[in-house]
């Protein structure tokens, strides 16, 4: 009796173990903290591939470059290939604005630094 008590809190734990969750799939960007709207903090895409950002992406930057700024080509220990604009919007240069995609997938998927 104890026997199958024991095999039978066994299976349960076991089976209890091995249920994954289900995967959360967004539906939208993340909201942006100085603006409110939905849009991760990129505004717009300029004609020469620039992203015009908010504060909250330059934030996000340089956060980010000291922990996977090594990871970049070229490495990008710090922010660097921005522009800030009178209306408090920064214009990140193209291969910035690469390293910064970058660096949030990585940070998103959870990526040791």
């Amino acid at each position: 009796m104890k026997f199958g008590r024991l095999l039978l809190l066994s299976l349960v734990a076991l089976v209890g173990c091995t249920i994954a969750p289900k995967m959360v799939i967004p539906k939208s960007p993340s909201p942006d903290p100085y603006t409110g709207k939905s849009d991760s903090g990129i505004i717009c895409q300029l004609p020469d591939k620039s992203l015009v950002v908010s504060p909250f992406v330059m934030a996000k930057f340089a956060a980010l470059c000291p922990l996977y700024g090594s990871k970049c080509l070229p490495p990008c220990p710090e922010p660097w290939g921005f522009t800030k604009t009178p209306t408090n919007t920064f214009v990140l240069q193209e291969t910035a604005a690469k390293q910064y995609l970058f660096m949030s997938l990585l940070w998103d998927s959870n990526q040791k630094p």
